[in-house]
């Protein structure tokens, strides 16, 4: 399929890894539902960064990333570098990382990774979902 948009939501490909249908920018495709569903599931904990960034007023930004993610794998290493995941994953649960990060150089990387997510919000925090190859603004 040729003319599959840079900022295509989702790109669907067949057995053969080729492109046959994308989801455009501006719609919702299925990767959303899981990072809405990785968002309800640290909402509480989500919401408390959240706070803790707004009295900062640096403009700081609240992360939640899937850690075994392969698109966000390295960003999981630069802001948290040497976690052990095992622990969580012995325990058998998913390894999330949360926290509060500086907004600078957040949008470059969604710019670059995953343009469908859009822009940041100027008002309020912004609670970044890294999930499902993609990037959820809440």
């Amino acid at each position: 399929m040729r003319g599959v948009p840079k900022d295509a939501r989702e790109v669907y490909l067949n057995e053969k890894g080729e492109a046959v249908a994308y989801c455009p920018a501006d719609s919702f495709g299925a990767t959303d539902f899981e990072r809405i569903m990785l968002f309800n599931e640290n909402r509480e904990r989500l919401l408390e960064f959240a706070a803790k960034a707004e009295k900062r007023g640096d403009g700081a930004v609240v992360v939640c990333i899937d850690v075994d993610d392969p698109t966000w794998v390295e960003l999981v290493e630069v802001l948290m570098p040497g976690a052990n995941w095992d622990q969580f994953r012995a325990r058998g649960e998913k390894p999330v990382a949360r926290g509060i990060a500086m907004r600078t150089g957040m949008q470059d990387i969604i710019t670059k990774v995953y343009p469908a997510a859009g822009k940041l919000k100027t008002e309020g925090t912004n609670i970044l979902v890294f999930a499902a190859g993609g990037v959820g603004i809440f």
